[in-house]
């Protein structure tokens, strides 16, 4: 990305082919060295003076400082708290993954071989270093905790799912939330018509 910017910017060079990784240099990255920086002078890192002349960055939702992998990895240097972030994101999202299968009857090995499809798809992939993937991570939990609410009965399960919808705004993309919430929705209605149809039959 640097012959993106000034002064390095030249009439022959060339443009990043996904110009999109400006986010992650211009916005994401320095706001997890920003956040550092206050936290290590004791400051909760509410505010991002270097921007705009001033702008949030406790409630800027896409810093996701509230998003659970970020606030264990906040107090690391911000290269190695990306890094650790980026590594441990897969695999949260194979198990979550894993959990919803299991509960629906699926073998060990069809939940592991989705596990391991959901967490290296495209969208898992392509968007690693960006906050959609803390929102798509946390999708296979919302459809694990719904569906044992729907199958127990239990309200417990509905604090589970208040606990994942929550976890997953906080991940700092409310589009992806929302994608996840329309899908959720579509699989309850289609587990409420299924009894429906079972109790007409009886």
């Amino acid at each position: 990305m640097l012959e993106a910017f000034a002064p390095w910017t030249q009439p022959t060079s060339v443009r990043p082919v996904n110009g999109l990784l400006g986010d992650q240099v211009q916005q994401l990255y320095p706001w997890r060295v920003l956040a550092h920086q206050e936290l290590s002078r004791g400051r909760f890192p509410l505010w991002n003076p270097y921007g705009g002349g001033g702008t949030p960055l406790f409630a800027n939702g896409q810093s996701a400082l509230l998003f659970p992998v970020n606030l264990v990895v906040l107090w690391l240097p911000a290269d190695v708290a990306a890094t650790v972030a980026e590594l441990v994101k897969p695999p949260l999202a194979a198990i979550g993954t894993a959990l919803f299968l299991r509960v629906l009857g699926v073998g060990a090995v069809g939940c592991v071989l989705a596990g391991i499809a959901w967490a290296f798809s495209g969208p898992m992939v392509t968007w690693l270093g960006w906050p959609h993937t803390n929102a798509l991570l946390m999708v296979p939990y919302l459809f694990w905790t719904t569906t044992r609410w729907l199958q127990s009965g239990l309200w417990r399960w509905w604090t589970g799912l208040a606990v994942a919808l929550a976890v997953q705004l906080f991940g700092g993309h409310p589009e992806t939330t929302a994608h996840g919430l329309v899908a959720l929705g579509i699989f309850v209605a289609a587990w409420l018509l299924a009894d429906v149809a079972a109790i007409v039959r009886m």
